[in-house]
């Protein structure tokens, strides 16, 4: 789960490691999931991290626009979207 959204089975990356395979997250389901936190319990190492990862890996911006509006925070999604763009010059 990302928020109240359950990630399907074919959005999970699966790599095999020595210690058995690994599941991963999308770059769009990681941001996700910690934005989530961020919104829940206003953590903001959270929302550092998700807009790190923003910076460093492709996002579907559209597919988190509608995230963010089925968690009823859709009024964050700008500002979200803003740290993204004035962090992407540093």
């Amino acid at each position: 789960m990302v928020g109240n959204e359950q990630v399907r089975d074919e959005r999970i990356e699966k790599r095999a490691s020595d210690a058995g395979v690994v599941r991963l997250l999308s770059p769009t389901d990681c941001i996700k999931d910690r934005l989530a936190g961020y919104y829940h319990w206003k953590d903001e190492q959270n929302f550092h991290q998700a807009v790190a990862v923003a910076r460093r890996r492709p996002v579907q911006w559209s597919n988190l626009q509608r995230w963010h509006r089925d968690e009823g925070v859709a009024d964050q999604f700008a500002a979200f979207k803003a740290a993204w763009e004035s962090s992407e010059h540093l």
